[in-house]
């Protein structure tokens, strides 16, 4: 299964532990994520480090954050060899989790590629509290997930047939939220479970709205594909076009960059000085300003790692281009041509409390944990968060994008990710937003508990039961910088039979060269029942396979 992380949860501070593994715990009790600014400025340092790509910032991380003591303790180069494995650990992470271990101690788990990798980091007691100790933890199965235990074990295995009763079942377990389920382009099922709000005792309904996390990159994605579709700007054009004072290390950084994980931009433009990580306020100057002075994690274009701010600088630039705010841009170019009334910036939520969802398990902003409480969308997230939704307005806007009520075809198809892909959307307020695209068979769950036990798992399940193919060959594919590879060749397949090979990197499909939309290509072709022809580069030579599919998952 392949996921397509949109998010990140930033500073869940929990309860004071001595174990660990108590931080998987059901029962752990999760307070406001507002740790003391010495911390923040320490784990933010920490972040920068994990998002870097070369050894001047390991050696800039051992200069400026090590205390005297710690850069005494053992020398330079075994120093710049545990920063590099750490780094090499907690890579490509999609969520920061903290908790305190004692006065000056905490656990910092990154989570991110089916695993959570902790760092036990201490500081001086004494200002200014410089890292004493970093060493690296346990990779865990991601918190509420069980290590061990098979899927028959812990949970009924999903089918078509007992979909429901599997949800009641989430239901009486913990879950709580909207799930919305697609199948050959009608609606099997549309329901809600829990509660809404706990202290008033409403429940969950399906027109109930959530906040989604960073779903909202979809809505910017498709922002910026409208303004090429008008000729207001093309993926080449770079930055400098629109945006001022451009630092000269930026400069060559275009639209596509930012669209496509290859800016260079660092995940957030948060500071250790903003109370809230998601929810101070700042204007789009300051977002900017902030975006454009953080130092590159690689040069733009030579790289790849996913970023938030890059999807706040596009949310500037739809801004500037079209001189309207984004999130009447939204508005009128999205979500009224897709029928889309209950999705909106924070401040534009018209619907009364009691159909608006309150957030458990995670920090609270307001005395009422619920999105209408918090504000106005701040530029810290605007772009990539700051929204909410229902699970049928977002199944209004993939349906619209099908049928074309808002971007034209060639538009369209930029937006689509490689099928079989999930999305996830989630804040440190308590909420969860996931859903697959498509294109016939689909879900869209929205869930105002995070960090429950089997979440992880009824997400998976459901995708898994949405994508599962009526056609296979046998492969699994992954999309790297410079190609699509061949991931898994499964035993007695299509494209084992056919003479493909793990590592084989698919260069052209039935003689048209590939892109990053091969795997969606793919799919297109297999759904059909149809040979497909790939020809693939393996020990620099061109070799092109026919691979017939067969029924069947």
């Amino acid at each position: 299964m392949v996921f397509h992380v949109r998010w990140r949860l930033v500073f869940v501070a929990l309860a004071v532990v001595a174990n660990p593994a108590a931080l998987r715990s059901e029962e752990k009790k999760v307070t406001k994520g507002n740790p003391r600014p010495e911390l923040r400025q320490r784990v933010d340092a920490l972040e920068r480090f994990v998002e870097s790509r070369n050894d001047e910032a390991l050696a800039r991380y051992f200069e400026q954050q090590l205390s005297p003591a710690a850069r005494e303790s053992k020398s330079k180069e075994q120093w710049l060899a545990d920063l590099k494995g750490i780094r090499r650990q907690c890579a490509d992470f999609g969520t920061v989790q903290i908790a305190p271990t004692g006065e000056w101690s905490w656990t910092v788990r990154f989570g991110g590629g089916g695993r959570d990798t902790q760092v036990e980091l201490e500081l001086d007691g004494a200002p200014p509290h410089l890292v004493r100790g970093l060493r690296l933890g346990k990779a865990e199965p991601p918190a509420g997930k069980q290590k061990t235990t098979a899927p028959s074990e812990s949970r009924t295995a999903l089918t078509w047939d007992n979909l429901r009763a599997r949800l009641e079942t989430e239901q009486a377990d913990g879950f709580s939220g909207s799930v919305l389920v697609i199948r050959d382009d009608n609606v099997v099922l549309n329901e809600a479970y829990g509660m809404a709000n706990r202290e008033r005792k409403i429940p969950n309904r399906p027109e109930t709205i959530f906040a989604i996390g960073s779903t909202p990159i979809d809505f910017t994605k498709v922002a910026v594909l409208k303004l090429e579709d008008m000729g207001k700007l093309k993926g080449s054009d770079p930055i400098t076009k629109f945006v001022p004072n451009v630092p000269d290390d930026k400069k060559g950084i275009t639209i596509e960059h930012l669209m496509t994980g290859r800016s260079g931009l660092r995940n957030f433009h948060g500071r250790p000085t903003d109370a809230d990580l998601d929810n101070s306020w700042i204007d789009r100057d300051t977002a900017v300003r902030r975006i454009l002075d953080d130092e590159l994690l690689f040069p733009p274009g030579t790289d790849r790692a996913h970023s938030h701010s890059a999807f706040g600088l596009l949310a500037a630039i739809v801004e500037m281009v079209s001189g309207e705010p984004i999130g009447a841009f939204y508005k009128r170019y999205l979500f009224e041509p897709a029928g889309m009334t209950r999705t909106s910036l924070y401040e534009d939520i018209k619907a009364p409390q009691e159909e608006i969802a309150v957030g458990y398990g995670g920090g609270a902003y307001s005395t009422v944990n619920s999105p209408n409480h918090w504000g106005r969308t701040s530029w810290l997230v605007m772009g990539s968060g700051g929204m909410v939704s229902t699970t049928g307005d977002l199944h209004r806007f993939n349906k619209a994008l099908r049928e074309g009520k808002i971007l034209s075809p060639l538009a369209a198809k930029k937006y689509w990710s490689p099928g079989g892909g999930v999305g996830l959307g989630a804040s440190q307020n308590g909420f969860v937003t996931a859903n697959t695209e498509g294109p016939d068979s689909m879900m869209f769950l929205c869930s105002n508990v995070i960090g429950r036990e089997r979440t992880e798992g009824l997400i998976q399940d459901l995708a898994a039961l949405v994508n599962k193919p009526k056609f296979r060959l046998g492969i699994s594919m992954r999309v790297e910088p410079d190609g699509i590879v061949v991931d898994k060749v499964e035993p007695d397949s299509p494209a084992q039979r056919a003479g493909l090979q793990i590592g084989d990197k698919i260069v052209a499909i039935s003689g048209v060269a590939v892109d990053e939309g091969g795997p969606e290509r793919i799919r297109e072709l297999v759904s059909t029942g149809k040979s497909v022809e790939l020809t693939v580069s393996r020990a620099g030579q061109n070799v092109t396979v026919k691979v017939t599919p067969t029924p069947g998952p």
